[in-house]
């Protein structure tokens, strides 16, 4: 008779991370020229992905990227966009990330809003 041994487990984590919160709330109208954009993930982000390239603002308008400071917090659960100048108002703007987890599983979407 052969011995069989096999192990469990949960496996390879393939699940992206998902955005639990936005400020402004996607969607939002009225939103003010000073907004401090904010993206708060339900896991950890890997924050030698997170940069200019990969989370942004952008008028919808022209697609022209706005000038801004990215923040990404000591857990690496939250980052912030705080635009370098006023946005233009009555403007429609995409707040874009495109991030991995510290699997490697990508979270690529867009939360639009428009300025007052």
């Amino acid at each position: 008779m052969q011995d069989h041994l096999f192990a469990t487990g949960t496996g390879a984590d393939l699940t992206p991370p998902q955005v639990v919160s936005t400020n402004p709330p996607s969607g939002a109208t009225g939103v003010g020229t000073n907004v401090v954009l904010q993206a708060t993930f339900d896991r950890p982000t890997d924050p030698l992905l997170v940069g200019g390239a990969s989370v942004y603002l952008r008028t919808n308008s022209s697609g022209t990227p706005v000038s801004t400071v990215l923040n990404i917090s000591q857990d690496s659960k939250s980052i912030t966009l705080t635009p370098s100048q006023p946005l233009q108002s009555a403007t429609y703007f995409y707040f874009e990330v495109d991030v991995f987890d510290l699997a490697g599983n990508e979270l690529n979407t867009y939360y639009p809003f428009t300025t007052q």
